[in-house]
């Protein structure tokens, strides 16, 4: 018998180790499916271990090749404002998404493809906007995972005679009215209203997609007094000018009208059968002569004189006469749907959408350790300075204000990205002086893509802190170089971490606590000791996840020692925090090795640390730490057998975390929420409350089952199994 590795498509387990007995067919331990048989698609009788070696060895084609090894292309679904559209497929679960990856012929065009990416992975769930999944990038290489919508473009469906009846030509258009609106209830204006960016599930379900040129509230002015919507100004003309408003083509301020027309146009490209004019600005003669002469193809549906009359006043010169908005243009629609079939329009209208997008997230740059990356303006101030440009151009730049920690994330990537161009330039003319700026930045970015929930491109960019860093640090090398790279170790570990690679970010953390302790004689400051109280603390953590309990305790008890003596000497709200988060860790090392008593006592001291730090900063940044505490206070009371108060506690944890994934938007923390509901039904099971412990594990499964179909997480797959 030969064992491989199989990843089972019926349950979606991750790779299992299984029995090949000669002449049968190998099946899942998990759910006893034949395996060879139910394998998705086009993978044959490969196991993932084949694929993911073939193409590290470059055997696979160049067009199979993907940037994350658990995801497939299957074919090109067509071209966006900034990059190739190519179907994907996930092989360990079957998911489909559209990804899209940019041409980047110069760096603006990388920041105009991020500048999308910043608008559109904020936009609420919606029934017609195709919705960003998730991002991952490689070194150099970005590609944005959307929602795959299966049945092509409305611009496909027109060429290929699928609209000849008018009760689907009318459908078409009201949905599109109603995604646009929601787009436009987000403070944005698509400005590439097209059939090419309209998409069609199979069903006839119509979504809006393609937000390159899409901007943010916060780049629009203020309405005005009379409460017109605000407006754009454009510096260069942008868009299919096929379907350009006036104001769009003249490169005038935009308001959400320009959609209006552009949508209009839309519309009665169904009804024209085609695209037979070059200029948008003139869809007021186009109308005319569509309505003179009739369509070109006699297969297809006559224009209603009710939805004649909703494009013209599309098509009026002025925006102010146009429709108010497009709900209420999707409104006089669906009167002549029923005047025109005698039927009601058998869609209902979507729900009312929230006028201000997504919630907003805390103005932060911590990661869920409590890793702080720099503001990227003054990364861009010291790259400008250098260049020896005004470092004030970055001054204008300023974070949005709303939108989630992700977009958040992503915002600061783009001023990243700015700053980072400029250094490495000056370095290739020969600015070595300033590799070791370029080397923090590396570090400070991949934190930034540890809260976007892009793994690879987290550690992508740590990996080069490193390497660069290891360049730098030799014999006679400041010591501060020595303590950057100690610190630069902890960044990748947390990456590894993230990656699932325990094994690797464990090696990484003790190499990082081998350059620190040479260090710490060298710093006055409470920032070494901080840094290595969270190299023990981190490596403890990797080892009690390896079920070595006993190995992990000495490390816990090392970072408390270490902090301990540092409070003594300096104090701050900062080291009591990391004190209580090291007794927390510890707590559960006592609880595994039976001293429960111990363990009890740790804990409480931990929790009673995290409270009486005074509201502020600090107290923010450790609200995470909080829960875990109490659920680790929680997990202790169940191993004595106090499954009520556990229940307490478990309650406790997932008041604090709901919080800060839900109302903060703290998605990386979306993972820990899950166990924190998993644990709080194994209590209930206890109690013997199956309903509600089963109402507990739902939740659970509903979370990570989001984290690995729509997030990307395949890392997660084995706890959502």
């Amino acid at each position: 018998m030969s064992p491989r590795e199989w990843c089972c498509p019926n349950c979606w387990a991750p790779p299992l180790t299984v029995a090949e007995p000669a002449g049968q067919e190998p099946r899942c331990r998990a759910c006893g499916a034949l395996l060879r048989a139910s394998m998705p698609a086009g993978i044959g009788q490969m196991t993932v271990t084949d694929l993911r070696d073939q193409a590290a060895e470059g055997a696979m084609p160049a067009a199979q090749r993907l940037l994350v090894e658990d995801l497939m292309t299957e074919r090109t679904l067509g071209h966006g404002g900034m990059g190739v559209v190519s179907l994907v497929r996930n092989i360990l679960t079957d998911e489909c998404f559209a990804m899209k990856k940019a041409l980047f012929r110069n760096v603006a065009g990388r920041l105009d493809f991020l500048n999308e990416l910043r608008t559109w992975i904020d936009m609420p769930e919606h029934p017609h906007i195709a919705a960003c999944r998730f991002f991952r990038t490689v070194d150099d290489e970005v590609a944005v995972f959307a929602e795959f919508v299966d049945g092509g473009s409305l611009e496909q469906w027109i060429a290929s005679h699928r609209l000849t009846r008018l009760e689907q030509a009318l459908d078409v258009a009201i949905q599109a009215a109603w995604g646009l609106d929601a787009v436009h209830h987000l403070g944005l204006i698509h400005q590439d209203v097209k059939p090419g960016n309209l998409l069609l599930t199979e069903s006839g379900q119509v979504k809006v997609s393609d937000f390159g040129l899409a901007r943010t509230r916060a780049l629009l002015a203020p309405a005005s007094p009379t409460g017109d919507p605000p407006s754009v100004s454009l510096q260069r003309c942008q868009g299919t000018r096929e379907y350009f408003s006036p104001e769009q083509a003249c490169g005038r301020p935009l308001t959400p009208k320009t959609d209006i027309w552009s949508w209009g146009l839309a519309v009665l490209q169904i009804f024209v059968g085609g695209l037979t004019w070059l200029a948008g600005p003139r869809a007021h003669w186009i109308l005319q002569d569509y309505l003179r002469n009739g369509p070109r193809d006699p297969m297809l549906p006559a224009m209603p004189d009710g939805l004649a009359d909703v494009l013209r006043r599309c098509f009026r010169e002025d925006p102010a006469e146009r429709w108010p908005t497009l709900a209420e243009a999707a409104d006089a629609v669906r009167a002549v749907y029923r005047e025109a079939t005698g039927m009601e329009f058998p869609r209902a209208a979507p729900p009312p959408f929230p006028l201000e997008g997504s919630p907003s997230a805390a103005q932060d740059r911590w990661t869920g350790q409590r890793s702080e990356w720099v503001d990227p303006r003054r990364w861009l101030a010291r790259a400008l300075l250098a260049a020896g440009r005004d470092p004030t151009e970055a001054n204008p730049i300023r974070p949005s204000s709303t939108g989630s920690r992700r977009a958040l994330a992503v915002s600061d990537l783009i001023v990243y990205e700015e700053a980072q161009s400029i250094l490495e330039r000056l370095i290739e003319d020969g600015g070595k002086h300033l590799e070791p700026a370029l080397a923090q930045l590396w570090c400070d970015k991949g934190l930034v893509h540890l809260v976007a929930a892009d793994v690879p491109g987290a550690l992508s960019s740590c990996r080069r802190g490193v390497e660069l860093y290891e360049r730098l640090v030799g014999p006679g090398a400041r010591g501060d170089l020595a303590v950057s790279l100690g610190r630069a170790c902890l960044n990748y570990a947390a990456a590894m971490n993230a990656a699932g690679d325990r094994q690797a970010a464990l090696a990484s953390d003790e190499r990082a606590i081998e350059i620190l302790e040479g260090h710490t004689d060298e710093d006055g400051g409470s920032g070494l000791t901080e840094t290595l109280a969270t190299a023990y603390t981190n490596k403890g953590s990797g080892l009690f996840q390896q079920g070595n309990s006993r190995a992990a305790l000495p490390c816990y008890e090392r970072a408390i020692v270490v902090l301990e003596e540092q409070l003594r000497h300096v104090g701050g709200e900062a080291l009591t925090a990391d004190l209580a988060l090291a007794r927390a860790l510890s707590a559960t090392a006592l609880a595994a090795l039976g001293d429960l008593t111990g363990a009890r006592r740790l804990v409480d001291s931990a929790i009673q640390g995290f409270e009486s730090l005074p509201d502020g900063p600090t107290r923010q940044q450790v609200e995470n730490d909080l829960a875990h505490a109490c659920l680790n206070k929680a997990t202790i009371l169940t191993m004595a057998g106090e499954f009520r108060d556990a229940l307490t506690w478990f309650d406790r944890a997932i008041l604090i975390r709901r919080r800060l994934v839900q109302a903060e938007q703290r998605l990386e923390l979306a993972n820990d929420l899950a166990r924190d509901f998993t644990n709080r039904a194994t209590a209930l099971q206890y109690l013997g409350d199956d309903r509600e412990a089963l109402s507990s594990y739902e939740q659970a499964i509903e979370i990570s089952a989001r984290l690995v179909y729509r997030e990307g997480r395949l890392d997660l797959a084995n706890d959502l199994a």
